[in-house]
């Protein structure tokens, strides 16, 4: 199992699927931010990096919309 929750309340994602994991809601993380204020998480703009891991759409919240949308499961999170 890629996601791991420890008796202290730590979570942990593991092997290749965990991390791939991670990094999309990571992305989703970004997309929202970008999409309600504009602002950035870092230098590269999350509509580049949903963009460049085929996402359809031109502004953040197309972009999220679309991750959603082939991921419902980051809805859980």
């Amino acid at each position: 199992m890629p996601v791991e929750v420890h008796e202290s309340g730590m979570v942990s994602y593991t092997g290749e699927d965990g991390v791939a994991l991670f990094r999309l809601i990571t992305l989703r993380s970004a997309l929202r931010l970008q999409a309600k204020t504009g602002m950035k998480m870092c230098r590269v703009s999350a509509v580049a990096c949903a963009k460049r891991l085929g996402f359809k759409g031109r502004t953040a919240a197309q972009l999220l919309a679309d991750l959603e949308k082939k991921h419902p499961e980051l809805a859980q999170r």
